[in-house]
Formats: structure tokens, C-alpha cells, sequence
């Protein structure tokens, strides 16, 4: 736009008139006018870290003894020190180009669980089963029902009462239900269920493995993922 200006002032273009329609004050045509357009220069403060010096200081923020720290506290032992490497602005702006800001340590990535597929063509291909309270006789007491159900047609394969909610009595309710339903070692059959603690116990995770067949569990942290027990419980 400037170029374009300085170009109608020397044409002879009233100045009065281009300020209106540019909306720039005379002022500014006049100073382009005699000194031409500003250019923006990149200064590089006089004061600013050298590459090698940004490597020291990541690499002391990296360091056993810093990798905990904040700036402000890195800054601090160091002074105690008597050591002085950048500012704490300096040490954030450096954390921030390597998104480093939150916290700098090797941290546990949980992993991503897809949606379970829930879905069966006939019936003995997808079995999905859970645990429920009922109330006993006495206050504060339950009993522990177990229920197995075939996802396609939702009948009831298996059940079973017991005084007790542990991997022992889920092991022998998925044993005697395979039993009487006459499903044999290593048939295309896939469990599934919540991420309960009989459910995830490593001696049932390991009992279905030995029988050859798949084991299917919800997501972690969602109670929908088992709809078809939790529906025939409700």
C-alpha cells in the first residue's frame, strides 16, 4: 500500500485526498514521501544466548539433579552455587520451544482402547457376562450373582450364587458353564466383560488363554461398555 501511495504523490495526486481514501495522516506520506517506507529489521539482541549455550542449559535442565525442578528453583541452587547461566524467562522460553513446559521426566503412557465391537451374527460366537450384589437376610450382607449371557439371543448360559466376589469362583463359573454348554478347548468363541478385578485376575486371564479362547474387556473408566449384562441386570 505504501508503494502504491508514494506512486499517486508523484503524480501530482492530492495528498489531502489520498489520505481520506487510505485512511494514513499526511504526516506519515510526507515522512514516506522523504525517507521512503520503513523496513522492518531483525535485531539480534546483543545479550542473546549462543547455540552453545542454549545446548548447557538444556542439557543441565535434563540433568538427575534439575530434571525435577522448576526454573525458578534450578536458578535458585544455582545462585547458591555461585553459578549463573540465563535468566528464569530464558530457561521457560527454551522449554517451550522444545514443548517441554510440563513436566520433563519419563512419564507412563497410558494406552488408547478402542470402543469393543459388541456384535454377533449366531449364537456361541460372543458371550458377555458380569457379577451383581443381592441383599441377604442380615443387613449389610450380599450375596454375588454371576451371570453369563449369549449376546446374540441374551439367554441366560450360566449362573451361579456364591458368598463370596473373587477370580476363584470366577474361574469355576466359567469352567462349569463352558461344560454344560458343551463348548469344547479352543472354539471360536469370544468372552467378554468389565474391567473388574475377578474379570482382569491374572489366573482367569490365563484360564481362558488355556482354553483357547478370546477375551474381550471394556475400557477403563467406562460403564457402558458391557451394556448387554448391565441391561439384563437393570
Amino acid at each position: 500500500m505504501k508503494q502504491g501511495i508514494l506512486e499517486l504523490i508523484q503524480r501530482r495526486v492530492s495528498q489531502s485526498w489520498l489520505a481520506g481514501i487510505y485512511g494514513v495522516s499526511r504526516s506519515s506520506m510526507n515522512r514516506w514521501q522523504m525517507h521512503g517506507p520503513r523496513q522492518k529489521v531483525s535485531r539480534v539482541p546483543s545479550n542473546a544466548l549462543s547455540s552453545q549455550e542454549k545446548a548447557q542449559i538444556r542439557d543441565l535442565l535434563h540433568s538427575e539433579d534439575f530434571v525435577e525442578d522448576t526454573p525458578y528453583q534450578i536458578v535458585s541452587k544455582l545462585m547458591d552455587r555461585g553459578e549463573w547461566l540465563c535468566s528464569i524467562r530464558s530457561m521457560y522460553r527454551l522449554l517451550s520451544e522444545a514443548e517441554e513446559i510440563k513436566d520433563r521426566r519419563n512419564q507412563r503412557r497410558h494406552p488408547k482402547y478402542e470402543k469393543p465391537i459388541m456384535q454377533a451374527t449366531a449364537p456361541r460366537q460372543l458371550w458377555s457376562w458380569d457379577i451383581t450384589r443381592l441383599p441377604a437376610e442380615i443387613k449389610g450382607k450380599y450375596y454375588f450373582l454371576y451371570v453369563m449371557i449369549d449376546v446374540y439371543s441374551r439367554y441366560v448360559v450360566g449362573w451361579m450364587i456364591t458368598h463370596e466376589e473373587n477370580s476363584d469362583r470366577a474361574q469355576h463359573f466359567i469352567r462349569e458353564t463352558l461344560r454344560q454348554q458343551g463348548i469344547e478347548e479352543g472354539a471360536q468363541l469370544t468372552i467378554h466383560s468389565d474391567r473388574g478385578s475377578p474379570m482382569t485376575a491374572s489366573n482367569t486371564v490365563e484360564l481362558l488363554a488355556v482354553l483357547g479362547l478370546a477375551q474381550s474387556f471394556a475400557r477403563p473408566r467406562v460403564s457402558d461398555d458391557n451394556p448387554f449384562s448391565e441391561a439384563q441386570f437393570k
